[in-house]
């Protein structure tokens, strides 16, 4: 009855209902309104039809289904037992799965080629790639998404997400300025600020008359040098503080101790944990200061980015040649990491996230520095594969019901029990050096200043002992 209302359809109108089609919604002449286009029987009893023909295509069953996927051993993720002809790690454990849940023949196949391939000037691929396009497998076991190859690779529902990261060994280092950096500069300008008003304040007042005093009491001034070295004695806790000086200005005297006692408070409250912290520091910021600010070498995998990166950027300058003498491309990822390990002084290491996680030792504590790339990591398989789908709704449906997170909880080594604790550590002298170089100072000036007084009071003296003779009085 909807479709009857429609009079007259022009190359316009026609033209219109096209784009309508497309967002889903239709104009509806009897109602002189746009509405779903699926809520007329006659589109509903259409989309239902092409759909139950396209899922029929789709979710074919896989039985007797034989699917050859192709990987190099890679710890953690793809591992060969039982003379390779079985996996386990958390891809080879998700094969299985499928082959179980799909009811496909799974055969796994190791290669000792670790490079996906390169297209050749006939078309043609090399490494694992080419192994596909020749028809030896059907899939990859674990791929990353990467367009320029989806021409060749058709890539199934993505697992999880990976960043690809520098890793280095972070220095745990002090903050040598803690005497500082206790307090934000905010709360030391407004210490400073209000130690400068109290002294000022308290030099004033005492140039004020007042006549009810008696005569008796002698009135003892103050020089405004006295007010702000008394005012620092109190505010520090420390010294002899002049009774007149107290008693000048009880309120006043108060007000400076309550208010130095808070601070001191407030200042040893994070004391200890500000001198014994330590903080993660990183050598280097990106590629280009590990070249410049460092001696470390690179570690990468060959088949990584990294590699074409640094070719592009440094292979055909003159001056990067000694760069790329920095740069060690390694065949095997679990040989990187076992290099790095074992010296994490000298190495750094270009890394994708997942792998760092399924081959990173627990004596070996790396930190993350940059996102140079992140990718989504998938199984690859044949371009116009059949049964793409099918295992797409099937990793759907198992990263529904939490066997993903199961697998990388058993595989990856990201639990937080693995965390490091960090030990305490004792006060060494270079923690609180900033405390005896200022007592260095302050001794060095007062020993200045001394010096600089006997020196006047010597000329001084000379001065009024040639007055006298020559009988000046």
């Amino acid at each position: 009855m909807a479709v009857q209302c429609i009079l007259t359809i022009t190359v316009f109108q026609l033209a219109i209902i096209g784009c309508c089609a497309v967002s889903g919604i239709i104009w509806l002449k009897q109602k002189q309104e746009f509405v779903q286009l699926f809520s007329i029987p006659q589109f509903a009893t259409l989309q239902k039809e092409n759909l139950a023909k396209r899922r029929a295509l789709e979710m074919r069953d896989m039985k007797n289904e034989v699917v050859r996927a192709i990987y190099y051993e890679e710890k953690n993720m793809v591992m060969f037992y039982d003379n390779d002809t079985k996996v386990n790690g958390i891809c080879g454990d998700l094969w299985y799965l499928l082959a179980d849940y799909l009811n496909f023949t799974f055969i796994p196949m190791k290669t000792t080629n670790r490079d996906f391939g390169e297209r050749l000037k006939n078309g043609s691929y090399t490494g694992v790639i080419g192994m596909l396009m020749r028809n030896e497998a059907q899939a990859i076991m674990r791929s990353g998404f990467f367009i320029n190859r989806m021409d060749v690779l058709d890539y199934t529902t993505a697992l999880w997400k990976s960043q690809f990261h520098i890793y280095v060994q972070p220095e745990w280092l002090f903050d040598n300025t803690w005497v500082l950096t206790l307090f934000s500069p905010k709360t030391w300008y407004f210490v400073v600020f209000l130690f400068i008003i109290l002294s000022l304040v308290g030099y004033f007042l005492q140039k004020i008359p007042m006549d009810y005093k008696p005569e008796k009491e002698v009135s003892v001034n103050f020089s405004l040098g006295d007010n702000f070295f008394y005012s620092f004695a109190m505010m520090c806790g420390q010294g002899y503080i002049p009774d007149a000086f107290h008693n000048k200005f009880k309120i006043l005297s108060l007000s400076k101790s309550i208010f130095a006692w808070l601070i001191l408070l407030a200042f040893s409250s994070h004391l200890i944990y500000r001198m014994t912290n330590r903080e993660p520091t990183l050598p280097f910021k990106d590629v280009d200061t590990l070249f410049s600010n460092t001696k470390k070498i690179l570690l990468a995998f060959r088949g990584s980015i990294i590699y074409y990166y640094l070719h592009n950027k440094y292979g055909g300058d003159v001056s990067g040649k000694n760069l790329l003498e920095r740069v060690r491309f390694i065949e095997i990822a679990e040989d990187m990491h076992n290099t790095i390990c074992d010296n994490m002084k000298k190495y750094a290491m270009f890394e994708i996230s997942d792998r760092f996680s399924a081959l990173n030792r627990n004596d070996c504590p790396l930190e993350a520095l940059g996102n140079y790339n992140e990718t989504y990591i998938s199984f690859g398989v044949q371009k116009n594969y059949p049964y793409k789908k099918t295992i797409d709704y099937a990793l759907i449906k198992f990263i529904e019901v939490g066997l993903m997170d199961a697998l990388a909880d058993r595989w990856l080594n990201i639990r937080l029990e693995n965390i490091e604790q960090i030990q305490f550590k004792m006060i060494d002298l270079h923690q609180v050096y900033l405390i005896f170089l200022i007592l260095c100072w302050g001794g060095l000036i007062s020993f200045t200043i001394l010096i600089l007084e006997n020196i006047i009071y010597y000329y001084e003296m000379k001065d009024v002992q040639r007055r006298r003779n020559f009988g000046y009085t």
